[in-house]
Order: C-alpha cells, then sequence, then structure tokens
C-alpha cells in the first residue's frame, strides 16, 4: 500500500533542516489555520502523527484545533511527540478499532506534563533484516544525536527532530517490505474484519505496519531519547 503524500513529507523535512518556516499551507495540511509563529512546531507534530498514524498527510479540523491548542498553552513539541509514540504502542497492543486522532493523547501528555508518565510498554522487537543503505542512516543519526548543542529544550527539539526524520527515512527505505508488513498486519487484525469493515481494516493495518517497522529500532524510541537527555541534565 502506497502512502500518500511522502513526497511531500521530504519536501517539508528538508524546509525544516534548512530552518524554514512552513507557512501559507492553513487548512491544507494542518485542518486549520496555524499561526506563523506556530508553522514550524506545528509540521514537526503533524509529520510524526502521519507517520504513527499513516493514511493521507494531513490533519483533521478538530486535530489541527487540538494541535494548535497544545502549542499556544506551551506543551512542548517534545512531549507532544513522546505521547503520540506512547499511545500509537498501546492503540497497538490492545489493536484499537477506532481511528487514531490526538485528543487519544490529552491524557497522556497531561501526565507528562506533571512528570507522572508511566513507563512505556515492553513489547517485543520485531524480526527483520537489514537493507542496502541502512547502516549508513542509522550511523548518520547516532552521529547528529552526539552532536546536540544548547540548553535542554534545544537538545530536545533538534533531537525529536532527527528521530522524525530517521524513521521516515526508514519506512521509504523499507517501501519493498511494505506489501509484506501489510499482510502480516492484516492477518493480526483478521477477526475483528467485519467490524472493522474494509476501511477500517486498511487503515489499522497500515497502523499496525508502521508500528511494526518503527519498534525494530528502540535505539531511536523517541521516549527513550528524550528520558536519556532530560536525565543527563539531572
Amino acid at each position: 500500500m502506497a502512502t500518500p503524500g511522502e513526497g511531500e513529507k521530504v519536501e517539508h523535512l528538508e524546509e525544516l533542516r534548512e530552518g524554514t518556516e512552513i507557512v501559507g499551507e492553513g487548512s491544507g495540511v494542518f485542518g486549520t489555520e496555524v499561526p506563523e509563529s506556530l508553522a514550524a512546531a506545528a509540521e514537526e507534530v503533524r509529520a510524526w502523527f502521519v507517520q504513527a498514524r499513516g493514511g493521507a498527510p494531513f490533519l483533521s479540523g478538530k486535530d489541527g484545533r487540538l494541535l494548535v491548542t497544545w502549542l499556544e498553552a506551551g506543551h512542548p513539541v517534545s512531549s507532544i511527540l513522546v505521547a503520540i509514540e506512547q499511545v500509537a504502542a498501546r492503540r497497538v497492543a490492545r489493536r484499537a478499532r477506532h481511528p487514531f486522532h490526538l485528543d487519544a493523547c490529552e491524557a497522556t501528555l497531561k501526565k507528562l506534563r506533571a512528570g507522572k508518565l508511566p513507563a512505556p510498554l515492553e513489547l517485543p522487537t520485531p524480526e527483520g533484516s537489514p537493507v542496502e543503505g541502512e547502516e549508513a542512516l542509522l550511523a548518520a543519526a547516532r552521529g547528529r544525536l552526539h552532536s546536540l548543542s544548547g540548553d535542554l529544550e534545544a537538545r530536545l527539539q533538534q533531537a525529536c527532530h532527527i528521530v522524525r526524520e530517521l524513521h521516515a527515512a526508514l519506512w521509504e527505505l523499507h517501501r519493498p517490505e511494505h506489501p509484506a508488513l501489510l499482510e502480516q498486519a492484516s492477518k493480526d487484525l483478521e477477526d475483528l474484519a467485519a467490524l472493522l469493515g474494509e476501511s477500517g481494516l486498511q487503515r489499522a493495518a497500515e497502523e499496525r505496519a508502521r508500528d511494526s517497522l518503527r519498534r525494530r529500532y528502540p535505539e531511536f524510541s523517541m521516549t527513550r531519547i528524550c528520558e536519556e537527555l532530560e536525565r543527563a541534565v539531572a
């Protein structure tokens, strides 16, 4: 299953790498108008959420408005990305039947802000064979993560961007494996097929397939890296 909008996301990654604010897209990708001052932060969240959820590369109006509310309230991008990662893992573990929306992350985000985040799920690391170019990507990400600069907030922002960018690149690098990942995910959900319907099964299978590939790289868990950075300055 090809994922719509992958080219569009890569273009945004390049813009973010160069420090260019992404503006003028309005409701096209965020589902609502986003203040210029929040556009780069909103793009980081949008892209990570789409990577976890799958499907089209834009947010619903409801998700976009909630995202703007979070950013205006001062929630750090790193906290939002960690919340998305943790909720995505729990959804896969319990085989969630409903579409993934940002409001599912609200309780986890509040716990993060209060310093009461529960331990992430200890899920098994799926097996998989490395593909050409993978080690170079991983080595480059490690190098960038060892070269972070600035205060804790700046380091968290840099690290989250590196990790998000890496997982997007790995998903693209493993594109030939997508059919097999989706087939296995569909088999894992086959007893829910009647409840989900055809489109619901496709949606849930893609979310599950993306999670399966992401969990092959526990070294690059958003949660783990943010916790390590915070411990380093504690």
